[in-house]
Protein backbone atom coordinates (compact mmCIF):
# COMPACT_ATOMS: atom_id res chain seq x y z
CA UNK A 1 0.00 0.00 0.00
CA UNK A 2 2.76 2.16 0.96
CA UNK A 3 4.64 1.49 -2.36
CA UNK A 4 1.05 2.05 -4.08
CA UNK A 5 -0.07 5.34 -2.54
CA UNK A 6 4.03 6.60 -3.19
CA UNK A 7 3.47 5.83 -6.57
CA UNK A 8 -0.08 7.62 -6.79
CA UNK A 9 1.24 10.45 -5.14
CA UNK A 10 4.63 11.02 -7.90
CA UNK A 11 2.41 10.75 -10.74
CA UNK A 12 -0.50 13.28 -9.61
CA UNK A 13 2.34 15.87 -8.67
CA UNK A 14 4.38 15.01 -11.63
CA UNK A 15 1.26 15.48 -14.01
CA UNK A 16 0.66 18.82 -12.53
CA UNK A 17 4.03 20.17 -13.60
CA UNK A 18 4.08 18.45 -17.39
CA UNK A 19 1.18 20.22 -17.52
CA UNK A 20 2.20 23.27 -16.37
CA UNK A 21 5.35 23.34 -18.05
CA UNK A 22 4.18 22.22 -21.12
CA UNK A 23 1.20 25.14 -21.44
CA UNK A 24 4.24 27.48 -20.66
CA UNK A 25 6.31 26.26 -23.33
CA UNK A 26 3.83 26.32 -25.46
CA UNK A 27 2.68 29.85 -24.73
CA UNK A 28 5.82 31.26 -25.25
CA UNK A 29 6.85 29.61 -28.66
CA UNK A 30 3.17 30.48 -30.12
CA UNK A 31 3.67 34.13 -29.16
CA UNK A 32 7.01 34.19 -30.60
CA UNK A 33 6.01 32.30 -33.73
CA UNK A 34 2.89 35.43 -33.89
CA UNK A 35 5.04 38.10 -32.98
CA UNK A 36 7.42 37.03 -36.12
CA UNK A 37 4.92 36.19 -38.24
CA UNK A 38 3.15 39.39 -37.58
CA UNK A 39 6.50 41.39 -38.28
CA UNK A 40 7.14 39.36 -41.22
CA UNK A 41 3.40 40.19 -42.77
CA UNK A 42 3.78 43.83 -41.81
CA UNK A 43 7.07 43.86 -43.88
CA UNK A 44 5.46 41.85 -46.89
CA UNK A 45 2.26 44.08 -46.68
CA UNK A 46 4.33 46.92 -46.79
CA UNK A 47 6.58 46.02 -49.82
CA UNK A 48 2.84 45.25 -51.86
CA UNK A 49 1.55 48.50 -51.08
CA UNK A 50 4.85 50.13 -52.17
CA UNK A 51 4.13 47.80 -55.51
CA UNK A 52 7.14 45.62 -54.88
CA UNK A 53 9.55 48.44 -53.44
CA UNK A 54 11.08 48.44 -49.51
CA UNK A 55 9.04 51.72 -48.03
CA UNK A 56 12.82 53.20 -47.88
CA UNK A 57 13.65 53.15 -51.35
CA UNK A 58 13.48 56.54 -53.04
CA UNK A 59 11.58 55.87 -56.19
CA UNK A 60 8.30 57.78 -56.81
CA UNK A 61 6.16 54.97 -55.22
CA UNK A 62 8.51 55.26 -52.25
CA UNK A 63 7.86 58.58 -51.98
CA UNK A 64 4.48 58.30 -52.05
CA UNK A 65 4.75 55.83 -49.12
CA UNK A 66 7.12 57.51 -46.78
CA UNK A 67 4.51 60.88 -47.82
CA UNK A 68 1.55 58.76 -46.08
CA UNK A 69 4.03 57.47 -43.25
CA UNK A 70 5.18 60.84 -42.43
CA UNK A 71 1.08 61.63 -42.27
CA UNK A 72 -0.13 58.60 -40.53
CA UNK A 73 2.70 57.44 -38.51
CA UNK A 74 4.91 54.35 -38.83
CA UNK A 75 3.63 50.82 -38.71
CA UNK A 76 3.68 49.35 -35.16
CA UNK A 77 4.12 46.47 -35.97
CA UNK A 78 7.48 46.76 -37.67
CA UNK A 79 10.64 46.98 -36.19
CA UNK A 80 12.12 50.37 -36.84
CA UNK A 81 15.89 49.67 -37.46
CA UNK A 82 18.42 51.48 -39.58
CA UNK A 83 19.35 47.82 -40.91
CA UNK A 84 16.06 46.54 -41.49
CA UNK A 85 16.14 47.25 -45.58
CA UNK A 86 19.58 45.33 -46.05
CA UNK A 87 18.04 42.28 -43.74
CA UNK A 88 15.52 41.89 -45.90
CA UNK A 89 15.90 39.74 -48.65
CA UNK A 90 12.67 39.57 -51.09
CA UNK A 91 11.81 39.54 -54.96
CA UNK A 92 8.92 40.54 -56.51
CA UNK A 93 6.99 39.09 -59.78
CA UNK A 94 4.45 41.60 -61.68
CA UNK A 95 1.83 40.14 -63.67
CA UNK A 96 0.61 42.82 -66.25
CA UNK A 97 -3.13 43.36 -67.03
CA UNK A 98 -1.91 41.90 -70.57
CA UNK A 99 -0.85 38.98 -69.29
CA UNK A 100 3.02 39.56 -69.42
CA UNK A 101 4.99 38.25 -66.26
CA UNK A 102 8.04 40.38 -64.93
CA UNK A 103 10.42 39.36 -61.65
CA UNK A 104 12.79 41.36 -59.53
CA UNK A 105 15.22 39.71 -57.81
CA UNK A 106 17.22 42.63 -57.31
CA UNK A 107 17.49 41.89 -53.60
CA UNK A 108 17.77 38.23 -53.47
CA UNK A 109 20.79 36.71 -54.83
CA UNK A 110 19.55 32.79 -54.03
CA UNK A 111 16.81 33.07 -56.33
CA UNK A 112 16.27 33.58 -60.54
CA UNK A 113 14.43 35.07 -62.40
CA UNK A 114 13.05 31.07 -64.02
CA UNK A 115 12.58 30.38 -60.09
CA UNK A 116 11.16 33.57 -59.01
CA UNK A 117 7.96 32.94 -61.65
CA UNK A 118 8.06 28.80 -61.39
CA UNK A 119 7.55 30.05 -57.28
CA UNK A 120 4.74 32.87 -58.08
CA UNK A 121 2.99 30.39 -60.38
CA UNK A 122 2.65 27.73 -57.95
CA UNK A 123 1.49 30.27 -54.92
CA UNK A 124 -0.95 31.71 -57.43
CA UNK A 125 -2.43 27.79 -58.60
CA UNK A 126 -1.80 25.66 -55.87
CA UNK A 127 -1.97 27.70 -52.52
CA UNK A 128 -5.35 28.46 -52.86
CA UNK A 129 -4.37 31.35 -50.23
CA UNK A 130 -3.46 35.04 -51.09
CA UNK A 131 -0.53 34.69 -48.16
CA UNK A 132 1.10 31.94 -46.34
CA UNK A 133 4.64 30.39 -46.28
CA UNK A 134 6.34 28.69 -49.38
CA UNK A 135 9.57 26.92 -48.90
CA UNK A 136 10.83 29.02 -46.19
CA UNK A 137 9.61 32.49 -47.90
CA UNK A 138 6.22 34.46 -46.93
CA UNK A 139 4.22 34.78 -49.80
CA UNK A 140 1.59 38.02 -50.39
CA UNK A 141 -0.54 37.71 -53.53
CA UNK A 142 -2.29 41.52 -54.36
CA UNK A 143 -4.07 42.68 -56.74
CA UNK A 144 -3.90 46.31 -57.93
CA UNK A 145 -6.51 48.36 -58.91
CA UNK A 146 -5.80 48.38 -62.64
CA UNK A 147 -6.41 44.46 -62.96
CA UNK A 148 -2.37 43.76 -62.67
CA UNK A 149 -1.19 41.75 -59.56
CA UNK A 150 2.13 41.07 -57.64
CA UNK A 151 3.41 38.63 -55.67
CA UNK A 152 5.68 39.81 -52.99
CA UNK A 153 8.36 36.70 -51.78
CA UNK A 154 9.92 37.70 -48.66
CA UNK A 155 12.84 35.67 -47.10
CA UNK A 156 12.04 34.17 -43.83
CA UNK A 157 14.20 31.34 -43.33
CA UNK A 158 16.35 32.88 -40.61
CA UNK A 159 13.48 34.18 -38.76
CA UNK A 160 11.95 30.56 -38.63
CA UNK A 161 15.47 29.07 -38.00
CA UNK A 162 14.75 31.42 -34.78
CA UNK A 163 12.12 30.11 -33.92
CA UNK A 164 12.45 26.15 -34.36
CA UNK A 165 15.97 26.99 -31.95
CA UNK A 166 13.70 28.91 -29.51
CA UNK A 167 11.40 25.83 -29.57
CA UNK A 168 14.07 23.11 -28.94
CA UNK A 169 15.66 24.87 -26.69
CA UNK A 170 12.38 25.22 -24.85
CA UNK A 171 11.51 21.65 -25.21
CA UNK A 172 14.81 20.67 -23.66
CA UNK A 173 15.13 22.95 -20.80
CA UNK A 174 11.31 21.53 -20.41
CA UNK A 175 12.83 18.19 -20.37
CA UNK A 176 15.90 18.69 -18.07
CA UNK A 177 13.69 20.43 -15.56
CA UNK A 178 10.73 17.83 -15.56
CA UNK A 179 13.70 15.05 -14.81
CA UNK A 180 15.07 17.09 -12.00
CA UNK A 181 11.52 17.81 -10.65
CA UNK A 182 11.08 13.98 -11.00
CA UNK A 183 14.00 13.09 -9.27
CA UNK A 184 13.24 15.80 -6.15
CA UNK A 185 9.57 14.43 -5.79
CA UNK A 186 10.71 10.56 -5.77
CA UNK A 187 13.24 11.22 -2.89
CA UNK A 188 10.71 13.79 -1.02
CA UNK A 189 7.78 11.42 -1.75
CA UNK A 190 8.46 9.89 0.98
CA UNK A 191 8.20 12.45 3.88
CA UNK A 192 5.30 14.15 2.29
CA UNK A 193 2.84 10.79 2.83
CA UNK A 194 4.38 10.66 6.12
CA UNK A 195 1.18 11.56 8.08
CA UNK A 196 -0.70 9.16 6.12
CA UNK A 197 1.94 6.39 6.63
CA UNK A 198 2.05 6.81 10.18
CA UNK A 199 -2.01 6.67 10.32
CA UNK A 200 -2.21 3.41 8.38
CA UNK A 201 0.41 2.24 10.65
CA UNK A 202 -1.34 3.05 13.85
CA UNK A 203 -4.55 1.79 12.06
CA UNK A 204 -2.37 -1.94 11.19
CA UNK A 205 -1.09 -2.10 13.91
CA UNK A 206 -4.57 -1.72 16.53
CA UNK A 207 -5.99 -4.24 14.29
CA UNK A 208 -3.13 -6.82 14.51
CA UNK A 209 -3.56 -6.19 18.96
CA UNK A 210 -7.00 -6.25 19.01
CA UNK A 211 -6.96 -9.22 17.17
CA UNK A 212 -4.66 -11.11 19.34
CA UNK A 213 -6.12 -9.55 21.95
CA UNK A 214 -10.01 -11.10 20.76
CA UNK A 215 -7.84 -14.27 20.58
CA UNK A 216 -8.28 -15.44 24.15
CA UNK A 217 -11.93 -14.42 25.32
CA UNK A 218 -13.32 -16.32 22.21
CA UNK A 219 -11.43 -19.47 23.10
CA UNK A 220 -12.42 -19.15 26.56
CA UNK A 221 -16.00 -18.55 25.27
CA UNK A 222 -15.69 -21.78 22.94
CA UNK A 223 -14.30 -24.13 25.67
CA UNK A 224 -17.61 -22.96 27.82
CA UNK A 225 -19.92 -23.72 25.19
CA UNK A 226 -18.34 -27.11 24.28
CA UNK A 227 -18.46 -27.83 28.09
CA UNK A 228 -22.17 -26.20 27.96
CA UNK A 229 -23.21 -28.32 25.28
CA UNK A 230 -22.56 -31.49 26.94
CA UNK A 231 -24.76 -30.83 29.87
CA UNK A 232 -26.80 -29.36 27.29
CA UNK A 233 -26.93 -31.61 24.18
CA UNK A 234 -28.88 -29.60 20.66
CA UNK A 235 -29.63 -26.34 22.95
CA UNK A 236 -30.45 -24.12 20.35
CA UNK A 237 -28.69 -21.48 22.57
CA UNK A 238 -25.39 -22.88 23.03
CA UNK A 239 -25.48 -24.01 19.22
CA UNK A 240 -25.65 -20.42 18.00
CA UNK A 241 -23.27 -18.92 20.09
CA UNK A 242 -20.87 -21.65 18.87
CA UNK A 243 -21.47 -20.66 15.32
CA UNK A 244 -20.82 -16.86 16.28
CA UNK A 245 -17.99 -17.72 17.97
CA UNK A 246 -16.61 -19.46 15.18
CA UNK A 247 -17.73 -17.02 12.79
CA UNK A 248 -15.82 -14.28 14.98
CA UNK A 249 -12.56 -16.63 14.90
CA UNK A 250 -12.73 -16.37 10.99
CA UNK A 251 -12.82 -12.78 11.10
CA UNK A 252 -10.10 -12.23 13.72
CA UNK A 253 -7.73 -14.70 11.44
CA UNK A 254 -8.83 -13.02 8.36
CA UNK A 255 -8.33 -9.82 9.90
CA UNK A 256 -4.75 -10.80 11.08
CA UNK A 257 -3.78 -11.66 7.86
CA UNK A 258 -4.68 -8.80 5.95
CA UNK A 259 -3.05 -6.63 8.08
CA UNK A 260 0.77 -9.05 7.64
CA UNK A 261 -0.35 -9.31 4.05
CA UNK A 262 -0.18 -5.26 3.83
CA UNK A 263 3.31 -4.84 5.27
CA UNK A 264 5.47 -4.32 2.98
CA UNK A 265 8.67 -5.99 4.68
CA UNK A 266 6.34 -8.88 5.14
CA UNK A 267 7.31 -11.28 2.34
CA UNK A 268 5.76 -14.54 0.93
CA UNK A 269 7.64 -17.15 0.49
CA UNK A 270 7.44 -18.50 -3.59
CA UNK A 271 7.73 -21.80 -4.58
CA UNK A 272 7.07 -23.75 -8.08
CA UNK A 273 3.83 -25.83 -7.74
CA UNK A 274 0.87 -27.57 -9.15
CA UNK A 275 -1.26 -24.46 -9.42
CA UNK A 276 -3.90 -26.97 -11.14
CA UNK A 277 -3.91 -29.00 -8.54
CA UNK A 278 -3.79 -26.71 -5.71
CA UNK A 279 -7.05 -24.86 -7.67
CA UNK A 280 -9.15 -28.22 -7.77
CA UNK A 281 -8.19 -29.40 -4.19
CA UNK A 282 -9.37 -26.13 -2.60
CA UNK A 283 -12.24 -26.43 -4.83
CA UNK A 284 -13.22 -29.51 -4.09
CA UNK A 285 -15.38 -28.78 -0.20
CA UNK A 286 -17.29 -26.33 -2.24
CA UNK A 287 -18.23 -28.49 -5.34
CA UNK A 288 -20.16 -30.58 -2.55
CA UNK A 289 -21.03 -27.58 -0.56
CA UNK A 290 -22.91 -26.19 -4.07
CA UNK A 291 -24.66 -29.74 -4.32
CA UNK A 292 -25.48 -29.95 -1.09
CA UNK A 293 -27.43 -26.34 -1.41
CA UNK A 294 -28.97 -27.72 -5.06
CA UNK A 295 -26.52 -25.17 -7.00
CA UNK A 296 -24.14 -26.43 -9.94
CA UNK A 297 -20.47 -25.79 -9.16
CA UNK A 298 -18.62 -26.76 -12.61
CA UNK A 299 -14.49 -27.14 -12.92
CA UNK A 300 -12.61 -26.21 -16.04
CA UNK A 301 -8.97 -26.06 -15.30
CA UNK A 302 -6.59 -26.25 -17.81
CA UNK A 303 -3.80 -29.44 -16.81
CA UNK A 304 -0.35 -29.20 -16.09
CA UNK A 305 -0.35 -25.45 -14.99
CA UNK A 306 2.27 -24.59 -12.39
CA UNK A 307 3.26 -21.45 -10.68
CA UNK A 308 5.84 -19.71 -8.61
CA UNK A 309 4.55 -18.13 -5.42
CA UNK A 310 3.11 -19.04 -2.27
CA UNK A 311 1.06 -22.13 -2.58
CA UNK A 312 -1.01 -21.81 0.74
CA UNK A 313 -1.91 -17.94 -0.01
CA UNK A 314 -2.94 -19.39 -3.54
CA UNK A 315 -5.57 -21.84 -1.99
CA UNK A 316 -6.64 -19.40 0.97
CA UNK A 317 -7.42 -17.24 -2.33
CA UNK A 318 -9.76 -20.32 -3.96
CA UNK A 319 -11.22 -20.41 -0.72
CA UNK A 320 -12.48 -16.92 -0.54
CA UNK A 321 -13.52 -16.50 -4.64
CA UNK A 322 -15.31 -20.17 -3.79
CA UNK A 323 -16.87 -19.07 -0.70
CA UNK A 324 -18.06 -15.80 -2.11
CA UNK A 325 -19.22 -17.48 -5.22
CA UNK A 326 -21.48 -20.30 -3.48
CA UNK A 327 -22.71 -17.89 -0.95
CA UNK A 328 -24.14 -15.41 -3.37
CA UNK A 329 -24.94 -17.43 -6.30
CA UNK A 330 -28.56 -16.96 -7.62
CA UNK A 331 -30.59 -17.24 -10.53
CA UNK A 332 -29.98 -21.14 -11.53
CA UNK A 333 -27.14 -21.23 -8.74
CA UNK A 334 -24.91 -22.76 -11.50
CA UNK A 335 -20.94 -21.28 -10.78
CA UNK A 336 -18.46 -21.86 -13.26
CA UNK A 337 -14.68 -21.89 -12.16
CA UNK A 338 -12.04 -21.31 -15.04
CA UNK A 339 -7.97 -21.36 -15.27
CA UNK A 340 -5.91 -21.86 -17.75
CA UNK A 341 -2.58 -20.11 -19.41
CA UNK A 342 -2.50 -17.60 -21.63
CA UNK A 343 1.18 -16.58 -22.51
CA UNK A 344 3.24 -16.10 -19.83
CA UNK A 345 0.18 -15.45 -17.35
CA UNK A 346 -2.28 -17.31 -15.80
CA UNK A 347 -5.82 -16.88 -15.43
CA UNK A 348 -8.29 -17.49 -13.08
CA UNK A 349 -12.13 -16.76 -13.28
CA UNK A 350 -14.79 -17.72 -10.73
CA UNK A 351 -18.01 -16.51 -12.08
CA UNK A 352 -21.65 -17.16 -11.11
CA UNK A 353 -25.23 -16.36 -11.26
CA UNK A 354 -26.88 -13.23 -9.94
CA UNK A 355 -30.48 -11.97 -9.30
CA UNK A 356 -29.89 -8.50 -10.28
CA UNK A 357 -28.18 -6.11 -11.32
CA UNK A 358 -24.73 -4.83 -9.05
CA UNK A 359 -24.66 -1.10 -9.40
CA UNK A 360 -20.78 0.02 -10.60
CA UNK A 361 -20.20 1.95 -7.95
CA UNK A 362 -21.47 -1.38 -5.73
CA UNK A 363 -18.60 -3.06 -7.52
CA UNK A 364 -16.03 -1.02 -7.42
CA UNK A 365 -16.20 -1.09 -3.52
CA UNK A 366 -16.40 -4.94 -3.51
CA UNK A 367 -12.43 -4.99 -2.68
CA UNK A 368 -12.76 -2.77 0.49
CA UNK A 369 -12.36 -3.48 4.07
CA UNK A 370 -15.97 -4.50 5.55
CA UNK A 371 -17.76 -3.60 2.88
CA UNK A 372 -20.91 -4.85 2.33
CA UNK A 373 -23.27 -4.19 -0.78
CA UNK A 374 -26.45 -4.34 2.08
CA UNK A 375 -25.83 -0.74 4.16
CA UNK A 376 -27.78 -3.08 6.87
CA UNK A 377 -25.40 -5.38 7.17
CA UNK A 378 -28.15 -8.22 7.39
CA UNK A 379 -27.06 -11.81 7.79
CA UNK A 380 -30.38 -13.19 5.94
CA UNK A 381 -30.11 -16.05 3.82
CA UNK A 382 -26.98 -17.65 5.49
CA UNK A 383 -24.76 -15.09 3.90
CA UNK A 384 -22.89 -14.18 7.26
CA UNK A 385 -20.00 -12.28 5.69
CA UNK A 386 -18.28 -9.14 7.19
CA UNK A 387 -17.02 -8.12 3.91
CA UNK A 388 -13.26 -8.67 4.74
CA UNK A 389 -12.81 -11.71 2.92
CA UNK A 390 -12.35 -10.09 -0.92
CA UNK A 391 -10.38 -7.56 0.35
CA UNK A 392 -7.93 -10.54 2.30
CA UNK A 393 -8.46 -11.86 -1.76
CA UNK A 394 -7.00 -8.45 -3.12
CA UNK A 395 -4.39 -8.39 -1.04
CA UNK A 396 -2.86 -12.23 -1.55
CA UNK A 397 -2.67 -11.46 -5.22
CA UNK A 398 -0.98 -8.09 -4.78
CA UNK A 399 0.92 -9.56 -2.80
CA UNK A 400 1.95 -12.47 -5.72
CA UNK A 401 2.41 -9.90 -8.22
CA UNK A 402 -1.11 -10.20 -9.65
CA UNK A 403 -4.23 -8.05 -10.57
CA UNK A 404 -8.26 -9.05 -9.52
CA UNK A 405 -10.74 -7.26 -10.87
CA UNK A 406 -14.16 -7.66 -10.80
CA UNK A 407 -17.75 -7.33 -13.30
CA UNK A 408 -20.72 -8.07 -14.04
CA UNK A 409 -21.70 -9.59 -18.05
CA UNK A 410 -24.98 -8.98 -19.91
CA UNK A 411 -26.05 -12.43 -18.47
CA UNK A 412 -26.46 -10.56 -14.76
CA UNK A 413 -23.34 -13.36 -14.42
CA UNK A 414 -20.71 -11.85 -11.51
CA UNK A 415 -17.06 -12.40 -12.38
CA UNK A 416 -14.56 -12.05 -10.49
CA UNK A 417 -10.79 -12.34 -12.40
CA UNK A 418 -6.97 -13.09 -11.33
CA UNK A 419 -4.68 -12.26 -13.49
CA UNK A 420 -1.63 -13.80 -12.06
Amino acid sequence: MIRNLRKKFIIIAMSAIIVCTTLLVLSINLVNYAQMDREVSAIVSRIAENNGHFPGNMTEEGKEFQQDEARMGPDPRIRQTRELENETRFFVVHYGKNGEVFADTAKVRAVTEESAKTMAADVTAKSGKDTGYYDGYRYLIRTMEDGSSIVVFMDCESRLASVKTLAVISLAVEGVGILLMFLIIALYSKKAIQPVLESSEKQKQFITDASHELKTPLTVIATNMDILSMDLPENEWVEGTKKQVTSMRKLVNNMVSLSRLEEESNEMETVNFDFTAAVEESAEPFVSMAEFQGKEFTLNVEPGLSFCGDESAIRQLMGILCDNAVKYAGGKGNINCLAKKKGKKIFLDLSNDCDETVEPAAIARLFDRFYRADPARSKEGGKRGYGIGLALAKAIVEKQGGKITAHQDKDFRMHFTVEL
